[in-house]
């Protein structure tokens, strides 16, 4: 089959990708990263406000080595952070460090 070229110019084999998704994995980024942030300011201590500071600088890394032409990347990210999001609680929980 030809490929698609989507508006934009993102080429997708035969899938009708909506660049849309890759920017619902950013949204889903910014709702975890956020969270991450929140329990960074709240914490009691240094070690760790810098272990949730941490978890969102990876997690910006993360999202940020998904190629957006990679509809299967794309989707696995959108997944797993889905999956931590609802599994997150409403406060964050003590780590050991």
């Amino acid at each position: 089959m030809k490929p698609i070229l989507l508006i934009g110019g993102t080429v997708v084999g035969d899938r009708n990708y909506d660049p849309m998704v890759y920017e619902a994995l950013h949204d889903l980024k910014r709702t975890l990263g956020s969270r991450y942030l929140h329990w960074s300011r709240q914490a009691e201590t240094e070690p760790e406000s810098e272990y949730w500071f941490t978890k969102m600088v990876e997690l910006n890394r993360e999202v940020q080595q998904v190629d957006e032409n990679n509809l299967a990347a794309v989707e696995a990210k959108r997944v797993e952070i889905r999956r931590i999001l609802s599994e997150m609680p409403a406060n964050a929980p003590k780590v050991d460090l």
